[in-house]
């Protein structure tokens, strides 16, 4: 998107409210915050693109990793594709 362009009908839903204890799972390792998204879109020759990401949330408590917190692109293929 250009700067000051908008998207009309953008949403992002989260269903679960984030807790104290839910944040404690998730630097624990007991659970796993999973993000995916998919954004299609025109490109300057009106072609229709396709964008897919997902992103998974490590924890520092990781050791087997040995990765920093934060999130890494993660997933199946299909989910990180882009045409």
């Amino acid at each position: 998107m250009a700067p000051g362009e908008r998207i009309e009908g953008l949403r992002a839903s989260v269903f679960e409210p984030f807790d104290d204890e839910m944040i404690k799972k998730l630097r624990d390792g007991s659970l796993i915050l999973w993000i995916y998204g998919r954004i299609e879109y025109f490109d300057f020759a009106a072609q229709k693109r396709v964008m897919n990401f997902c992103y998974r949330y490590f924890s520092s408590t990781n050791i087997a990793l040995k990765i920093d917190e934060g999130f890494m692109s993660s997933g199946p293929p299909s989910y990180r594709a882009h045409t």
